[in-house]
């Protein structure tokens, strides 16, 4: 079995310390998480960080890695969302 490189990125961004989680909300009702800011700091010495966030169903983040991102993957695994 191949393993996934955006999860394991993702895994690597969370064992390195390097996600932080600025705000998680959840739906009362259902108790999922609907909106979250957070902030990954970049692997490379000096990087920039880059701003993921949950809005509206919609996950966003600043890198121009596109569909598959491994920082909007991190957040979704430590905040308990689905990953795809």
């Amino acid at each position: 079995m191949t393993a996934d490189p955006q999860r394991s990125k993702a895994l690597a961004v969370i064992r390195e310390g390097r996600l932080t989680l600025l705000h998680v909300a959840c739906r009362q009702v259902a108790h999922e998480v609907d909106e979250v800011i957070a902030r990954v700091q970049s692997s490379r010495q000096g990087g920039p960080a880059y701003a993921v966030d949950l809005a509206g169903m919609q996950w966003s983040c600043t890198c121009r890695a596109g569909r598959g991102c491994p920082h909007i993957v991190a957040v979704r695994l430590v905040t308990g969302g689905d990953v795809p």
